[in-house]
């Protein structure tokens, strides 16, 4: 293994008020693994289970990092933006931000004073080459004590996939190409975080297997694209069942939940995996996500296999012309059959709805009303459409007088500060929204608490331990304590 003497803190800047699930920022612990298996010294700070950033702060002042990055959402810009400050003047680290927002706007370098670098795109190569050039431009400003040209070989715009400011103006590299063999990616190292026990507490890993999407939904892409790509890229089987191994082998952990929207996509390596698993003996439960549009009797049956409980659908609106409007590439037709699927198979459903969104009236959110009834869910989520930075919605709105918000710190679907609606509307209000998605949620309250009820007992059962009861209870707190 190779040394280096750069000392690398990696920051996720989530505060509690963002906290929406359980999922561990997997993007930033895949950093963190390749920089601790190239010899770096890393260490992760994430304050997702705090109100503030006083405690990441703290750490930071401790650990006299050389370099602090930082993967950020929009939402998180705000405090992302306060630890860069802090980093440049109290540690006088060099910076840098990927993520999201970085991907969507690049030129964050020049808006956030103390921001040396942005990195768009995939990170995991580019990280290596960025801290290699800062490493050798330390040594030779060291060694000279002068300070002289960057020889071209080592200046930063020959590396790919980065943003930086030259002379006041804005430098935009040429694009990295995506990770086509994902496998050799290191197993990522979960012990890094240092909240770890919290997530263990809750009795679930989040997992991802595959990276890209070829939809075109306008509230998410062109930014999804620039992430990751258009193409669907996944990890092999075998890779995946390796880390699961590694999971319950570390960490005693036999829930997963699979964090890709496409899992049903590729009903072939759906199958060589539920082969694996079989082949292997392994013993565990999980949840899933997909498009209603990449949902079939096959992929049902294979999700059965390999104890499937819960699978999330994106249905969005009730209103096919709502549909139209997000480009969303499905209908209420596929809808209807998806959920049909899962209740003939025994797979308990939560469906994802977004309110607001363009052309949202009042009769459309009758016909919302009207196909909740008719899928009957197990559960259901309901967001407020907010068209975050990087997207055609945000693109289209943002020059118009129809945005709603202009703070970063609201564009979250999650948001439980927000006052007012993303996009303007004629017919609805914010509170006509909220008053919507209450008498939902009230009206569906019982059935919600009797299929998550039954679902405890029949794991419960399962697993009679205390601390599969514990992971409840830990769960619960943890959402009570959020939303209040």
């Amino acid at each position: 293994m190779p040394h280096h003497k750069l000392r690398i803190a990696l920051c996720f800047p989530g505060t509690r008020e963002g906290l929406h699930n359980l999922d561990m920022p997997l993007g930033i612990l895949q950093i963190g693994t390749i920089l601790h298996k190239e010899g770096y010294i890393v260490r992760l700070f994430d304050s997702l289970f705090e109100n503030d950033l006083r405690n990441t702060k703290r750490g930071l002042k401790g650990f006299k990092p050389d370099v602090v990055g930082i993967s950020t959402l929009s939402c998180f810009l705000e405090n992302s933006a306060r630890l860069i400050k802090y980093s440049k003047r109290k540690l006088g680290a060099v910076t840098i931000m990927g993520g999201p927002h970085a991907t969507a706007e690049p030129d964050v370098v020049k808006i956030i004073r103390g921001l040396d670098y942005a990195v768009i795109g995939e990170g995991e190569a580019t990280i290596l080459e960025l801290l290699n050039f800062i490493e050798m431009k330390r040594l030779r400003e060291r060694k000279k004590k002068i300070e002289k040209p960057v020889p071209e070989s080592t200046d930063p715009a020959s590396i790919k996939g980065i943003a930086f400011l030259r002379n006041g103006g804005l430098v935009i590299t040429e694009p990295r190409a995506f990770i086509d063999d994902l496998d050799s990616l290191p197993i990522i190292k979960r012990d890094l975080i240092p909240t770890l026990n919290q997530f263990l507490a809750g009795g679930v890993l989040n997992i991802l297997a595959v990276r890209g999407c070829p939809y075109n939904c306008s509230f998410c892409q062109p930014m999804l694209r620039k992430l990751f790509g258009s193409r669907l890229r996944y990890r092999s089987p075998e890779n995946v069942v390796k880390e699961i191994e590694h999971i319950i082998r570390e960490f005693d952990i036999h829930y997963f939940a699979f964090n890709d929207e496409s899992f049903t996509a590729n009903v072939e390596w759906l199958r060589r995996f539920e082969r694996l698993i079989r082949k292997k003996g392994l013993n565990f439960r999980c949840t899933a996500q997909t498009r209603v549009n990449l949902f079939s009797k096959k992929a049902a049956r294979l999700l059965k296999k390999i104890n499937c409980d819960i699978l999330g659908l994106g249905v969005e609106s009730g209103s096919q012309e709502i549909l139209n409007n997000l480009r969303k590439g499905i209908t209420i037709k596929q809808i209807k059959r998806a959920f049909r699927i899962c209740k003939r198979y025994g797979i308990r459903t939560h469906a994802y709805f977004m309110l607001g969104s363009p052309g949202e009236t009042k009769k459309t959110l009758r016909a919302t009303e009207k196909l909740i009834d008719r899928i009957d869910p197990d559960t259901i989520g309901i967001s407020i459409l907010v068209p975050t930075p990087g997207s055609d919605l945000y693109d289209i709105y943002k020059k118009s007088e129809n945005m709603g918000i202009s703070d970063y710190s609201e564009y979250s679907y999650y948001s439980y500060t927000r006052k007012g609606l993303a996009i303007k509307n004629p017919e609805l209000s914010y509170n006509d929204l909220m008053e919507f998605k209450d008498s939902i949620f009230r009206k569906r309250r019982l059935k919600a608490l009797l299929s998550t009820g039954m679902y405890a007992l029949k794991t419960f059962a399962a697993d009679p331990s205390l601390k599969r009861l514990m992971s409840y209870y830990h769960r619960y707190k943890i959402f009570r304590d959020h939303i209040g």
